[in-house]
This record gives structure tokens, C-alpha cells and sequence, in this order.
């Protein structure tokens, strides 16, 4: 009787156990995951940062372009002097090498 008790009480010692220790490693799993998306997160951040304080005048027209309700989903775009022709163009952004001088460069 005393040994069913003894193999009872590991029983569930056991089982406990295990579920105690599954439990924690998805919880570490879990918050692991959300560390590394929000690093990644914060990462691209910083890049897009970078990008507007090296080319201001870009990224405000760029913001401007897309906040317009005709072409906010808009995602072509071509980089052109003023001078050249273009027929009817589908809905597409211009960027013109007349008002930004390193535009070949900063795209």
C-alpha cells in the first residue's frame, strides 16, 4: 500500500513537473519572439530614419505623393528630367532629377 502511495505522489510529481516546465518554456519561447520582432522592429525603424535626414526633400515629397488618395497605392515609380515627354503615364510617381540633383543616388 505505502509503494502505491510512493508511485502515486511521483505520479503526479511528475506529471506536474512537466507541466510546470512546458509551460515555462512557452512562455520564454513566447516573450523571446516578441524581443526579437520588436528589436527588428526598432531596426527598421532606425533605418527609415537614417533615410529622411539624408534625403529630406525626397522623403517629404515621397509622403506626400503617398498620402494623396489617387495614389496611395501607388508603388512604381520613374526618375526623369522635366524636359522629357511623356504621354498619358498610368497611375505611377515622377520623380524629377531637376529637383533633387543626387536622385539617381539617394534611390
Amino acid at each position: 500500500m505505502g509503494f502505491l502511495l510512493l508511485l502515486k505522489s511521483q505520479g503526479i510529481g511528475f506529471l506536474l513537473g512537466s507541466i510546470i516546465g512546458a509551460t515555462g518554456m512557452y512562455l520564454a519561447d513566447r516573450f523571446t519572439d516578441q524581443r526579437r520582432r520588436q528589436e527588428a522592429n526598432r531596426a527598421q525603424r532606425q533605418k527609415f530614419q537614417t533615410a529622411v535626414r539624408q534625403m529630406p526633400l525626397l522623403m517629404v515629397e515621397l509622403r506626400n505623393d503617398l498620402l494623396e488618395p489617387d495614389l496611395k497605392l501607388v508603388r512604381e515609380f520613374i526618375l526623369a528630367k522635366r524636359s522629357w515627354g511623356f504621354g498619358a503615364l498610368p497611375k505611377i510617381l515622377i520623380f524629377y532629377f531637376d529637383d533633387h540633383p543626387e536622385l539617381e543616388s539617394q534611390v
